[in-house]
């Protein structure tokens, strides 16, 4: 008997959910850079003293440097960008738990929910047409 099973997202669908995540985390993105940018340049607090800590270096790879590169590798690798992101995030808040429930962190994430979910359902399609 030959089972064939419908795709559980259509293929339209599949492109506006990539299209949402491609244009959220390019916002992200930007807005990351935009942050980073403001707080080198600020002449009220330069940016010399540095980090004091190598936990302070550990979560700046985490958080930005991982979801920025993570986010920016989605938009062609949707399954290893969307990880990279991820996994900062989740190494930031083991770090920081205190960020846990901090609402702008998870808006900047947001877009690496999204590809993870791109990715699983392209795959899915991919599989049940083999």
């Amino acid at each position: 008997m030959n089972h064939v099973s419908t795709p559980l997202i259509g293929h339209k669908s599949l492109s506006v959910l990539r299209w949402v995540a491609r244009i959220w985390g390019s916002l992200s993105v930007a807005f990351l850079l935009f942050m980073i940018l403001g707080h080198i340049i600020d002449g009220d607090e330069p940016f010399t003293s540095g980090f004091t800590s190598t936990k302070e270096v550990l979560i700046f790879f985490l958080f930005p440097v991982c979801t920025l590169i993570g986010l920016w590798m989605a938009w062609r690798m949707e399954l290893l960008g969307s990880l990279m992101a991820l996994i900062g995030v989740a190494g930031l808040f083991l770090l920081r738990q205190d960020l846990i429930l901090d609402l702008w962190i998870c808006v900047i994430v947001a877009p690496a929910v999204l590809y993870l979910i791109a990715w699983w359902f392209s795959r899915k399609g991919k599989s049940d047409t083999s």
